[in-house]
C-alpha cells in the first residue's frame, strides 16, 4: 500500500472509529474508490492494525479515568467484561465468515442505513435515568449485545453502544465513556487476532505504512473523541444519524448501478 493511500486511510480511521458513523463501512468504501491492490498485507488486516492508533488514543485519553477505576476496583471494570462477552464470543465464531462482508461495498452502504435509523431511534428515547457506575448486570449484557450488530461492515460499534446505553437510560456523558471503554478490549482482541494471522502465515510486511498509519490515526482520533463527548452531551447525535442514512441511502444506489 502507497503512503498517500494509508494516510487517507487512517485519517478517515481516526474520525470514524469514535464518530458514530462506522470505521469498517468507511473504510470499506474508501477502498473501493482507492482501489488499492496491497498484496503483503490484507486491506483487513491493514484497517484492524489500524485500530491500534484509535487504541492508544483512547487510552492516553482516558487515562486518569481508567487508573481511577482500576485503584477503586470499580464494578464498572465488571460491566465491561459482561458487555465484551457477547460480541468477542461472536466474533471469534464467525470471524472467518464476516470476512466476506468487507470484501462488498454494498454490505457497508446497507450497514450504514441501518446505523443512521439506530441513531435516530435511540436519540429520541434517551431518557438519562442512571449513570455507569448503576447500570447493572442486565443493561450491561444488553449493550454487549447491541455489539454484535456492529460486527458488520457500516454498523457502527461506537454508534450501536451509544444507542443501546442511551435507552437503557445512561447518562450521556457516561454514556460515551462507557462506549470508548468497551472499544478496548474489543481492539485489542482483533489487533491481536490479525497480528497472530499475519506471523502464521509469514507475510511479508511493510511497516512504513502501518507505522505512519497508526500514528496518524492515534492524532485525528484524539480530536475526535472530543468531538464525540460534546457533540453526545448536547442531544446533537442526530446530525450523524442523517448523514449514516444519506451516505448509505446514496452510495448504495451509486454501486448498485455501477
Amino acid at each position: 500500500m502507497d503512503i498517500l493511500s494509508a494516510v487517507i486511510l487512517s485519517i478517515i480511521q481516526g474520525v470514524t472509529e469514535f464518530l458514530p458513523i462506522s470505521s469498517k463501512g468507511h473504510l470499506t468504501i474508501a477502498e473501493s474508490f482507492i482501489g488499492s491492490q496491497q498484496k503483503s498485507v490484507s486491506n483487513l488486516s491493514f484497517f484492524t492494525l489500524l485500530h491500534f492508533g484509535s487504541l492508544i488514543a483512547i487510552l492516553f485519553h482516558y487515562r486518569r479515568e481508567l487508573i481511577k477505576l482500576l485503584k477503586s476496583r470499580s464494578v464498572v471494570i465488571l460491566y465491561i467484561i459482561i458487555a465484551t462477552i457477547p460480541v468477542g464470543a461472536t466474533g471469534l465464531i464467525l470471524r472467518n465468515h464476516l470476512k466476506s462482508f468487507y470484501e462488498n461495498p454494498i454490505y457497508a452502504c446497507c450497514g450504514l442505513i441501518v446505523t443512521g435509523v439506530t441513531l435516530l431511534i435511540a436519540e429520541y428515547k434517551s431518557t438519562e435515568t442512571t449513570n455507569m457506575s448503576n447500570m447493572g448486570f442486565k443493561k450491561s449484557l444488553l449493550i454487549g449485545f447491541a455489539q454484535i450488530i456492529a460486527l458488520l461492515p457500516g454498523v457502527s460499534r461506537s454508534g450501536t453502544v451509544l444507542s443501546a446505553s442511551f435507552v437503557c437510560g445512561i447518562n450521556r456523558v457516561e454514556a460515551v465513556g462507557f462506549t470508548f471503554f468497551l472499544g478496548i478490549p474489543v481492539i485489542l482482541g482483533a489487533c491481536i487476532l490479525e497480528g497472530k494471522d499475519l506471523i502464521t502465515n509469514q507475510a511479508q510486511i511493510d511497516f512504513l505504512p502501518i507505522i505512519i498509519g497508526i500514528s496518524v490515526t492515534f492524532i485525528v482520533s484524539l480530536f475526535a473523541i472530543n468531538i464525540v463527548k460534546v457533540l453526545a452531551a448536547k442531544k446533537r447525535l442526530v446530525y450523524f444519524s442523517m448523514y449514516c442514512f444519506v451516505a448509505g441511502v446514496s452510495l448504495l444506489i451509486y454501486f448498485l448501478i455501477k
